[in-house]
């Protein structure tokens, strides 16, 4: 059975797998070089979209988060001249 998990060719595709979860969720590791010192360090990137989309429904309540950016402000905030 060890055999099989130290396959050449599944070591390749693990390679592969975690090379592209990489790349989607810590995109800047491409061009930089992280040292974990298991304190503050960065979050995946669907972590910093949750945290994105509950900031902005968080900052306007009374919008849903799927017609509301910064561009669109909530209904009822346009200012007056």
């Amino acid at each position: 059975m060890t055999e099989i998990a130290y396959h050449p060719t599944h070591v390749r595709a693990l390679r592969e797998t975690f090379k592209a979860l990489r790349t989607a969720e810590f995109p800047w590791t491409a061009d930089t070089i992280y040292l974990n010192n298991a304190s503050i360090g960065p979050i995946p990137e669907r972590t910093r979209r949750a945290l994105d989309e509950f900031t902005a429904k968080r900052t306007a309540p009374s919008c849903p988060i799927v017609s509301c950016s910064p561009a669109s402000p909530p209904p009822g905030s346009e200012s007056r001249n």
